[in-house]
């Protein structure tokens, strides 16, 4: 299966194993949803360049964003629980107290996409 780079820079950045995120982009592949179709068209537009820094891929998406694509595929049924919960975990380890990438620098670079704050994006991801 023929997976964007940007993808593989993404999911070696959260630290997801080779199988959890071969797992997410078949599901990414599968859904129907709108969320996913546009996360991963995305990331198929970024497939001719890939000199692209980590923060820029990083900042074209919130955290909130893929916290909401992951949570469509659980809704569809497209992840197992457990693949769903390790990549949740992976994400949330990139984000800072205020809801964005930690990978993203805090001046001078691209401007984070934030919510309100980490513990306001994990309470509205969840209802």
């Amino acid at each position: 299966m023929r997976v964007p780079w940007a993808y593989v820079r993404l999911t070696q950045a959260w630290g997801l194993s080779c199988p959890q995120a071969r797992h997410l982009w078949q599901a990414l592949v599968q859904s129907r949803s709108q969320a996913a179709a546009t996360w991963r068209d995305a990331l198929w537009q970024c497939e001719g360049q890939p000199g692209i820094p980590l923060a820029t891929l990083l900042a074209q998406w919130s955290p909130r964003e893929v916290l909401t694509v992951l949570d469509t595929l659980r809704c569809a049924r497209q992840l197992s629980r457990v693949t769903r919960v390790q990549v949740e975990e992976s994400v949330l380890r990139q984000v800072d107290r205020l809801g964005g990438w930690k990978a993203l620098p805090a001046a001078g670079g691209p401007a984070p996409q934030r919510g309100s704050d980490l513990a306001a994006t994990i309470e509205e991801y969840w209802r």
